[in-house]
């Protein structure tokens, strides 16, 4: 195995510059590229510069008024395309993240709700949110109950114990589950009100930064 001392240093490459590449590749002109990137040509042109010394070779050739790529430039375009790509396909799924559009839900009730009440609506939002892993958990209103405090569901959909006080707030703490990467870090589950037989109602999961994210109702 290598020791870190036979390794190359790394150039110190930003996206910006990678993404300047591949515009310049792939547009006719300088200037037309620099259009589409929302820059100005001499920002354009500046960067590429600076792309090409932290290389430390050569990119581009005049031939007459165009700036072509250099052919054994070609690795290094390469390259930029797969970090612009990978990097987008990582903004989107930030953006999806951050907007509560994408990730895992675990949701739980009670038979009646799953198969009579609300099986449409369930349906409905696994349809409408294709990028959400909804797992759905059928089980009596205790066990529910109990998963929820427990940290296994993040919504439970049950008929109010007889003991249980007419509002509780349970802090749950999920990162104790296999998975909860894909989950908050903290959540917290207020059940108020909850109606008698039947008339259970799913209340907000408070997510960090004072989010809430609502469950199929």
């Amino acid at each position: 195995m290598a020791s870190p001392r036979d390794l190359p240093v790394l150039p110190n490459l930003t996206v910006q510059q990678l993404e300047y590449l591949v515009a310049a590749a792939d547009a006719p002109t300088r200037a037309t590229a620099a259009a589409g990137l929302g820059v100005t040509p001499s920002a354009l042109t500046q960067g590429l510069a600076e792309l090409e010394r932290r290389v430390g070779l050569p990119l581009f050739e005049r031939r007459g008024r165009q700036t072509l790529l250099r052919p054994d430039a070609a690795e290094v375009l390469a390259h930029a395309r797969r970090v612009v790509a990978a990097t987008r396909d990582l903004a989107r799924w930030a953006g999806t993240r951050r907007t509560g559009t994408s990730g895992n839900v675990r949701l739980g009730t009670i038979d009646a709700v799953a198969v009579h009440h609300r099986a449409f609506a369930i349906r409905a939002f696994r349809t409408g949110h294709p990028d959400i892993d909804l797992h759905l958990t059928v089980a009596p209103s205790g066990q529910l109950l109990e998963s929820l405090v427990r940290g296994d569901l993040d919504v439970a959909v049950l008929v109010r114990p007889a003991d249980l006080p007419a509002e509780r707030v349970y802090n749950i703490n999920p990162s104790a589950t296999s998975d909860s990467q894909n989950r908050p870090n903290n959540v917290q589950i207020k059940l108020s009100r909850i109606g008698r037989r039947h008339g259970a109602r799913a209340r907000r999961v408070r997510r960090p930064g004072g989010q809430d994210a609502a469950a199929p109702s």
